[in-house]
Formats: C-alpha cells, sequence, structure tokens
C-alpha cells in the first residue's frame, strides 16, 4: 500500500535530498534562473512551517526574496 504524503511534507522531502527544482514546472523549459526559483521554494517552505511562531513575518518573507540569497 502507497503511504500518502502531504505535498507539504514531499516538497520538504525534495529540498533535503537536493532536487528541489523538480517542483518546477516542467513546462517552464528551464526558462527561469534557477536560483530565484530555489529561493522562492524555500521561503514557501519556511511560510508552511507547522507552528505559526516558526514562520517568518511577511517583512521577513519580503526581505528574503529581494536578497541575493537566503
Amino acid at each position: 500500500m502507497l503511504k500518502q504524503m502531504k505535498l507539504q511534507d514531499y516538497a520538504q522531502k525534495l529540498q533535503s535530498e537536493g532536487k528541489a527544482l523538480d517542483m518546477v514546472d516542467g513546462s517552464l523549459d528551464e526558462q527561469f534562473p534557477s536560483d530565484e526559483a530555489l529561493r522562492c521554494i524555500r521561503v514557501g517552505l519556511q511560510c508552511t512551517l507547522e507552528h505559526p511562531r516558526d514562520r517568518p513575518t511577511m517583512c521577513s518573507v519580503l526581505k528574503m526574496l529581494n536578497r541575493d540569497a537566503i
């Protein structure tokens, strides 16, 4: 029997395995800056942490998205 995994858990698993870009829509045909995609994925994962107190504030999210690196 296949174990069901929440999308959030699957995304975290891909991130931890260094396969985060596998989450990007294949129809984009690699026509995107991979560093920006990874930044968005990392920020998104932080925003979906289980406990709200562990999530970044919107101000922090904006700073992370506007930086060169997280």
